[in-house]
């Protein structure tokens, strides 16, 4: 069991020539500090806003060309080492949490409400799941939740990995392979059946399992094919 630490990524930005030159430009206008220089600057800090993002997105696209994409993400993006971390006997925590609960493990789950009825019936061949292209995979990454999140999976991804590598086109044409294989075959891989369990202290200083809290950390995969397949299932009861 993995004990969740901070760890966080350098903020490089990459800065061209001509970006370079708009903000030596933009801070001559600004020393001159009139009406008309103003209106200037500020379509200035607008241009090299813009062209600082798109330098780092052509810096983020040569990287990947050349020692593909986690190579070129450590080499951008280095991780830094945590501070701290616990140290507590994995297999304490994990049998604190295992018997805390009062259900009985071997008693059998309730049964399942029947059907409405007057519910209609339902033919298995008028529904099939969407495939995924790269317009559709950014806007299930943009409804996400806690995208800036460096949590990592049972396969070592996090959400600040993905958000990095989707600003490369090639990246997202894999990654919607991936996906629309496991669509096509209509199974998915036991690795991505597995959330990791990461205890976080509730205390400063906790001593004692139960001074944890413990959360699960769904595969990143996962949670981007379980969203498209929520919006196929949610998409006829919204009109």
């Amino acid at each position: 069991m993995q004990v969740k630490s901070v760890i966080q990524r350098t903020t490089n930005k990459f800065i061209s020539c001509a970006t370079r030159q708009l903000i030596k430009e933009r801070n001559l206008l600004f020393r001159q500090k009139n009406s008309q220089s103003s209106s200037i600057v500020s379509d200035l800090n607008k241009r090299i806003k813009m062209n600082v993002l798109l330098d780092s997105k052509n810096e983020w696209n040569a990287k990947v060309e050349k020692l593909s994409v986690w190579n070129g993400l450590n080499k951008l993006y280095p991780l830094l080492k945590p501070k701290s971390s616990l140290r507590m006997d994995p297999n304490d925590i994990n049998n604190f949490f295992c018997t805390i609960s009062t259900r009985d493990p071997t008693a059998p789950l309730p049964p399942l409400p029947n059907k409405p009825i007057n519910m209609h019936a339902c033919d298995p061949a008028s529904f099939q799941l969407t495939r995924i292209d790269n317009a559709t995979l950014l806007a299930l990454w943009r409804s996400m939740k806690n995208k800036q999140s460096q949590s990592y999976d049972n396969l070592g991804f996090c959400n600040k990995m993905l958000s990095l590598s989707l600003s490369s086109p090639r990246f997202c044409d894999y990654l919607c392979e991936v996906l629309n294989s496991f669509i096509d075959n209509g199974y998915i891989p036991p690795q991505l059946k597995i959330s990791k369990v990461i205890p976080i202290p509730k205390i400063r200083a906790p001593t004692t399992p139960n001074d944890l809290r413990p959360i699960s950390v769904q595969p990143l995969l996962t949670k981007i094919l379980g969203k498209s397949i929520f919006n196929d299932l949610t998409e006829p009861f919204s009109y």
